[in-house]
């Protein structure tokens, strides 16, 4: 089931106020709350918390059935997006139903967050950030110790392309340079929207081969989708360039990326992850050293 996903995520995408990887008294502060007990009483419920390393991990609320409101308010805390709570009382009058008795539910409210909900003689639901253990091989490396940050990426996409210019060099002057993060680039080409992201991605990989990978990824967002004049800046071999570029193989893993990339639940890009956890919000610089926190905590 999906909880007003697409809403959301346009809430998000200007928001830097997620109480999840926020120190506790942000989201007890959120919520109207005076406590510093990972445990407490919220309403006619009970919320309990789970930290690493002083930040907010998961938040649980256990509840009565019908308080609709009184969970949504929670859930709105711990995502940070107070209209939340308004559409979590809709979303459960209209579907209590079909949730009440069937176990733990699986219900989307937006990238970056796991909300898993139980409607029985209860209301219960845990919020945690979602977390994936497994990324396969990194390729494409920035860094040389830390967590690792993975970027999934589209070389037409317009968001990447502003991720590329004003996020990454950022993130190399705060942790990456320093020695607190690495970061993987990933491949994921919308190719249904973007006739030019497969090319690129063929020719990066390719400039790869020849030891420039970041120097093309940089100048194909710089400087515009143009595979044959980035390889002559590049001073790159083109015509070992275009047989790569033809090799069914380049091509392969391309398709490796992207089915990773969909096994992880890419479906938009730039997608960024922090060690096993997705990012909310890809552009918030301030949350990479939170979750960089986090991941370190595990």
């Amino acid at each position: 089931m999906k909880l007003g996903c697409g809403l959301l995520a346009a809430f998000l995408l200007g928001s830097a106020t997620a109480q999840i990887s926020f120190p506790q008294e942000s989201l007890t502060k959120a919520l109207g709350v005076n406590s510093q007990a990972r445990s407490f009483t919220y309403n006619r419920g009970t919320v309990q918390l789970e930290l690493l390393d002083g930040l907010v991990y998961k938040v649980s609320y256990r509840g009565p059935a019908t308080d609709y409101l009184g969970a949504g308010r929670v859930l709105a805390a711990g995502i940070g997006e107070p209209k939340m709570a308004e559409a979590f009382l809709g979303f459960m009058r209209q579907n209590a139903e079909g949730l009440r008795g069937k176990g733990p539910q699986r219900i989307g409210v937006g990238d970056g967050f796991s909300f898993t909900l139980t409607l029985a003689a209860d209301l219960s639901f845990t919020l945690a950030p979602v977390e994936i253990k497994d990324f396969g091989p990194d390729r494409h490396i920035l860094g040389q110790g830390g967590v690792m940050i993975r970027e999934f990426s589209d070389f037409q996409c317009p968001y990447c392309k502003q991720f590329a210019l004003q996020v990454k060099p950022e993130l190399e002057k705060r942790y990456i340079n320093p020695g607190l993060a690495r970061f993987s680039f990933r491949h994921f080409p919308l190719t249904q929207i973007h006739p030019q992201a497969m090319p690129a991605a063929l020719a990066a990989e390719c400039a790869a081969q020849q030891g420039k990978f970041f120097e093309y990824h940089d100048a194909l967002f710089e400087k515009g989708i143009n595979v044959s004049a980035r390889a002559q800046e590049l001073k790159l071999d083109e015509l070992k360039l275009l047989r790569c570029t033809q090799d069914p193989a380049t091509r392969q893993i391309i398709e490796s990326d992207l089915a990773m990339g969909s096994r992880v639940g890419v479906n938009g890009t730039p997608t960024v992850f922090v060690g096993p956890f997705r990012l909310p919000n890809a552009y918030d610089l301030e949350a990479y050293g939170r979750y960089i926190k986090m991941a370190n905590a595990l």
